[in-house]
């Protein structure tokens, strides 16, 4: 029997209950802004760890059957715009995708760790292709790429569709790993390696030009050292998935490493920065 265990909270508390669920052995924690009012959300494929506690700390526990619900929301996800130029187009859909966009990105979503639709997903798609537009072909094609926390694959298959060649990508889940292999197939985005790997963990005898990490507030806050060491020098980082709250802490965060921003953009309380060092 799985779980899905939610709450309402303050946009502020968003990284104190993720790591209160994450310790509870949560799978997949998500947001959403519904009737004014910030809820997290978090599923369980087994009795959450203390389940006690989160009842505590007024988390409403709601048992399914995994083999029931677990794809029920594909019925209704459909296409959509990304940017102006990338179109999102699910897999199997039964419409065609539209014709008016440079780009069609084709998304198997089951499992979905990242679905696009994300503000922060948005965000960092609108900087990566501003800023990759800015380079010729053959500069495109050199460039070395990281997505961390890949998800689905989405940022790493557009860095692929601008033109870029030398794309690694990683994610901690083992299912992320193999669904951004299936979606770089379906879009035949060649990647130079997809690793399942923590961040505070993964090391690269090589530099990366540009780096994407769309991660949790909390986790840009405990990896920023290992990050920037994975950057090269004068390369671009990418970053989101913080909450509005936290952003003067961030910056502070990023001027303490010796970053440079570039760009930045808000969408629905979610901060994206484009980074420099």
């Amino acid at each position: 029997m799985s779980f899905r265990v939610s709450k309402t909270i303050l946009p502020d508390e968003e990284d104190l209950f993720s790591e209160i669920l994450f310790a509870a052995g949560a799978e997949s924690i998500s947001c959403e802004i519904k009737n004014n009012q910030f809820i997290i959300s978090a599923i369980f494929s087994k009795d959450p760890i203390n389940t006690e506690y989160l009842k505590s700390q007024g988390f409403q526990l709601i048992p399914f059957n995994e083999e029931d619900w677990k794809y029920q929301w594909l019925e209704f996800y459909q296409g959509f715009a990304l940017t102006d130029s990338i179109y999102i187009h699910p897999l199997n859909s039964k419409q065609n995708a539209p014709d008016n966009y440079q780009n069609i990105i084709i998304l198997d979503a089951k499992d979905a760790f990242g679905d696009g639709r994300h503000p922060t997903t948005r965000q960092c798609a609108e900087h990566l292709s501003q800023l990759l537009t800015g380079y010729s072909k053959k500069q495109t094609g050199q460039i070395e790429f990281l997505d961390i926390g890949t998800g689905t694959g989405i940022l790493a298959i557009i860095a692929g569709i601008l033109g870029t060649k030398n794309i690694t990508a990683i994610d901690i889940e083992k299912e992320s790993v193999k669904k951004t292999q299936q979606n770089a197939q379906l879009n035949q985005i060649k990647f130079k390696k997809i690793i399942q790997s923590d961040i505070s963990q993964f090391t690269s005898p090589l530099k990366f030009e540009i780096i994407c990490a769309n991660l949790l507030t909390t986790i840009v806050k405990h990896n920023i050292s290992s990050i920037k060491i994975l950057l090269a020098q004068k390369g671009h980082l990418i970053i989101s998935g913080i909450s509005q709250e936290w952003q003067s802490q961030m910056i502070e965060l990023f001027q303490q490493h010796q970053f440079t921003i570039l760009n930045s953009s808000i969408q629905d309380n979610w901060c994206c920065f484009h980074l420099t060092h």
